[in-house]
């Protein structure tokens, strides 16, 4: 069944790092709150916490009442990603909110976070890279899954690369857009010109260069606090965690409810089945229970570009499968 829809400084040593990273265009006057990175007031989502887990520390934010959601950004980003979508999620669930820029994880150690947190039942919403990891948690325990929201990534099956299409697809208002960002996008990689081309989009792509440029040697300096927020005091948990498989097979079908979220490049409409939609790649979609919504105009973060659509059907979806109290 299937619906179809058209940190801060951790001194100077950060500035100076971020200083020195490559720049693409002259500074212009901040419009998104992603562009004050890493100095993004993380507010709304309460507290950064920190756990040290079998050697391995891992960053979250918990806040809200309700069944539990966690929120996985996709890779090279961090739990800032989801600023925008927390408050309104968040009145109707618990949400855990983990960062993995400066500490990475994987899917066991997002279920020994689980664990400790004595959360049982979990919905996952994974971005990009993160909903892979969302899909492994699954695979490890689906009987803990009780929905996932797959946000423009083929971790449930295939996907529409639809920013492969021609840009001549394109409506005349996303046309305009790209004549007028176009240049900018080419100098982040000649290839970006296929890229969807509002200004969000734009300016969230530059930041994501910034942010891969990153080494991995050099991530130490970054500090991923909230501006002006105390520093977390890491809780050491000496309790083993209950093992979990390093791997495991991840290419059965989910059993609980999914929606998943295509970007739709400005180029390209749904058709059902989804896996006969113009530019998919991989296999049909495999779930059970499946909602698949193909958001026309978008790019990769589409909760960027179209926040009312990705809302509103994120909790339509989540309230129809949201556990019942025992």
């Amino acid at each position: 069944m299937f619906a179809k829809l058209p940190l801060v400084p951790a001194a100077s040593a950060l500035g100076l790092l971020l200083a020195a990273l490559p720049s693409h265009s002259a500074p212009a006057a901040r419009r998104f709150f992603f562009e004050s990175w890493p100095n993004i007031d993380m507010s709304v989502a309460g507290d950064l916490r920190a756990v040290e887990l079998e050697g391995k520390r891992l960053e979250f934010y918990d806040v809200g009442t309700g069944p539990t959601v966690l929120l996985v950004h996709g890779g090279r980003t961090d739990a800032t990603d989801w600023r925008e979508v927390i408050t309104p999620l968040a009145l109707a669930y618990r949400l855990i909110i983990v960062g993995g820029m400066v500490f990475p994880f994987d899917a066991r150690v997002l279920w020994w976070l689980l664990d400790h947190l004595t959360i049982d039942k979990v919905a996952l919403v994974g971005h990009s890279r993160g909903a892979d990891i969302c899909r492994d948690m699954y695979f490890m325990r689906p009987s803990r899954v009780w929905a996932f929201v797959n946000v423009d990534s083929d971790a449930v099956g295939g996907r529409a690369y639809a920013d492969r299409l021609p840009n001549g697809r394109c409506s005349p208002q996303v046309q305009a857009l790209h004549r007028r960002n176009d240049a900018e996008l080419a100098r982040l990689a000649p290839e970006r010109v296929n890229d969807y081309p509002s200004d969000v989009n734009l300016a969230r792509l530059k930041l994501w260069y910034r942010q891969r440029a990153l080494k991995p040697d050099l991530d130490k300096v970054l500090d991923p606090r909230p501006a002006g927020r105390p520093k977390p005091t890491v809780r050491k948990i000496d309790r083993p965690p209950a093992p979990l498989p390093a791997r495991v097979d991840t290419s059965g079908t989910f059993k609980c409810p999914v929606l998943v979220f295509n970007a739709g490049y400005g180029k390209v409409d749904a058709r059902d089945p989804p896996h006969t939609t113009e530019a998919w790649e991989g296999g049909p979609l495999r779930s059970d229970i499946c909602e698949f919504v193909l958001v026309r105009d978008s790019g990769h973060w589409i909760w960027l570009d179209q926040p009312q659509i990705f809302l509103d059907r994120t909790l339509a979806f989540l309230g129809r499968y949201r556990p019942r109290p025992l």
